[in-house]
């Protein structure tokens, strides 16, 4: 929701849109970008930082699909 929201909206300032997205992030991806200035610049090294880490929906999915298929069945 962030991308089409604040990501990819023209009508917001490039840093205002990373004040918000630090605002959003919790745990360790809010620690992964912590140390980050805020500035104009830096947005893009956030981004793709985040990315790197956590946008890897389909190598995610292959892990998650792994592991529920290893669950043994606890159907009576």
């Amino acid at each position: 929701m962030y991308d089409v929201a604040v990501h990819k909206n023209a009508n917001i300032p490039v840093v205002q849109k990373f004040v918000h997205l630090k605002s959003l992030l919790t745990g360790e991806a809010a620690r992964c970008v912590a140390s980050i200035a805020t500035t104009e610049s830096n947005y893009a090294v956030v981004i793709d930082r985040l990315q790197g880490r956590y946008g890897k929906t389909e190598a995610q999915k292959h892990v998650l699909m792994t592991k529920l298929m290893a669950l043994k069945n606890f159907d009576s």
